[in-house]
């Protein structure tokens, strides 16, 4: 993942701003950052409240800065979700809250890895219950593009 935000990387520069700084207040490559992370579809509220590690106040408030600047960002975050790697979203999954949803982007390599690994060695990799891979599984990976934007899906195509 080309800007992840410090959330595969807990030691990164911009993790520890996020932690003591607002967005608004960050230098502007770690502001666009934030930006382009914040506004990645299919992360939910409380997985950007966990990674950023601060109050629910605060980040509702990066998130609605985040959304108001959504259009200068869009190519970045196209591009950001298209350098996601299988081992980034196996990493998403993973240090997603305590039972909080997978990310649409881990999902979706969930469903791909189930075919090539089976059952066991999935639930292992991604940290998830049988119940977790059979939802994804019936639900199908396609039919996540319900959850994203349609700018999102429009640029994809």
């Amino acid at each position: 993942m080309r800007w992840d935000c410090g959330y595969l990387n807990p030691k990164a520069p911009i993790k520890q701003w996020l932690k003591t700084t607002p967005i608004w207040n960050l230098p502007k490559d770690l502001r666009q950052e934030a930006l382009i992370m914040l506004n990645m579809p299919g992360f939910t509220f409380s997985y950007h409240i966990k990674m950023i590690e601060r109050s629910w106040s605060q980040v509702w408030r990066y998130l609605t800065y985040a959304r108001e600047r959504e259009e200068s960002v869009r190519p970045e975050v196209i591009e950001n979700w298209m350098s996601v790697t299988r081992e980034d979203a196996r990493q998403l999954s993973c240090i997603r809250p305590e039972n909080g949803y997978v990310p649409i982007i881990s999902r979706m390599h969930l469903a791909e890895d189930y075919q090539t690994f089976g059952s066991k060695k999935t639930q292992e990799l991604y940290r998830v219950s049988p119940q977790t891979i059979t939802n994804v599984l019936r639900r199908g990976p396609m039919n996540y593009h319900m959850h994203l934007p349609a700018w999102f899906l429009q640029n994809m195509v």
